[in-house]
C-alpha cells in the first residue's frame, strides 16, 4: 500500500494500480484453490503474501476513487460513508465464511472419515482439545515428531477441502471487485499537475 501511494502521488493516476492489484488478488485466491493436506507452510506463506499484496493496494485505491469523485466539501461524508460499508462488508465476510467453513468442515470430517467410523458428531470443541492434548503430549515427551493418527489425517483432509471450498466463493467475489474497478472512471487525481509533454 505504501508504495502504491507514493506511485499514485507521483503519476497522479490510481486506476493501473487498482486495476493492477485485483488483477494479483485474482491470481492469489485462484492459487489457494490448489492447496492440498500436504502443503507446506512455505508454500501456503506466498500465496498469503500475493492476497496481502493484491489486497492492501485495491482498498485502499477504491478509498482514494471515492474521495476523488465527489466535491471537496463532500469528502468527509463519502470517506465516512466508504469506511462504514468497509466494515459491514468485513463484518458479514467473516460470519458468513466463518458460518461456511464450520459447516463445511463437519460435511469434510464425515466424507473423510475411515469405512466404519463415526463422526457424525465430532465437533470444533472435539478438534480444539484434541489439538490441546498433542500439544501436552509434545511437551510432557520431547523428541521426533510422532507419525499423525488416522483422525488428524482425517481432520488435516476436511479442514482442506473446507477452505478450498471457501476459496471458490472468494474467488467469485474478487473477480467481481475486479471488474467493478475496470468501470471505475480513470482520471486524474484533483490538483495533480499534467505530465510535462
Amino acid at each position: 500500500s505504501t508504495i502504491n501511494g507514493r506511485l499514485v502521488t507521483v503519476t497522479g493516476l490510481y486506476k493501473p494500480y487498482l486495476v493492477g492489484a485485483s488483477a494479483i488478488l485474482v491470481g492469489a485466491v485462484f492459487s489457494m484453490i490448489f492447496i492440498t493436506p500436504e502443503t507446506s507452510n512455505l508454500d501456503l506463506i506466498w500465496r498469503l503474501f500475493l492476497i496481502g499484496v493484491g489486497l492492501g493496494p485495491a482498498q485502499s485505491m477504491f478509498a482514494l476513487a471515492i474521495q476523488n469523485a465527489v466535491p471537496q466539501n463532500q469528502m468527509g461524508a463519502a470517506t465516512s460513508a466508504s469506511q462504514f460499508f468497509r466494515a459491514l462488508g468485513n463484518t458479514l465476510g467473516v460470519a458468513i465464511f466463518g458460518a461456511m467453513l464450520t459447516a463445511n468442515i463437519g460435511v469434510e470430517l464425515t466424507r473423510h472419515a475411515p469405512p466404519g467410523t463415526a463422526t457424525a458428531h465430532v465437533e470444533m470443541a472435539d478438534l480444539q482439545r484434541m489439538a490441546m492434548a498433542q500439544t501436552d503430549a509434545a511437551r510432557a515427551h520431547p523428541g521426533p515428531p510422532m507419525p499423525p493418527t488416522v483422525l488428524q489425517i482425517q481432520v488435516r483432509q476436511s479442514f482442506t477441502a473446507a477452505i478450498v471450498g471457501g476459496m471458490h466463493v472468494a474467488l467469485g467475489g474478487v473477480i467481481i471487485a475486479f471488474f467493478v474497478g475496470l468501470m471505475i472512471p480513470g482520471v486524474r487525481l484533483r490538483d495533480h499537475p499534467e505530465p510535462q509533454k
